[in-house]
């Protein structure tokens, strides 16, 4: 577990430095929202994957019903906005500001 973590913060601090420095180029800049938006797209079908493949889930969400299923959409909706206000914050007015 630690050394997982470990790894992604290396993986984080590399990337932020080879940014400062100016190493990686401004048009891999401009796509990187592309990338994380795809890379995020297909974690979410892989988790759904893994709990679409998973029977205890499944029974869970049948004895647990209509509950679940407002939690679900709850938390959907939330993230969703969440990232919307967030986006329309703080990176809306950064664009064209990449240095």
């Amino acid at each position: 577990m630690f050394n997982s973590v470990m790894f992604y913060l290396i993986l984080l601090v590399a990337g932020g430095l080879l940014s400062y420095r100016g190493l990686i180029h401004i048009k891999m800049l401009k796509r990187v929202g592309s990338l994380q938006m795809f890379f995020l797209y297909m974690l979410i079908f892989i988790m759904g994957l893994r709990l679409g493949m998973n029977k205890e889930v499944l029974n869970a969400i049948k004895d647990i019903g209509f509950k679940s299923v407002v939690y679900t959409i709850g938390t959907l909706v939330t993230s969703i906005a969440a990232v919307y206000g967030t986006n329309h914050l703080f990176i809306k007015g950064q664009e064209g500001k990449i240095s």
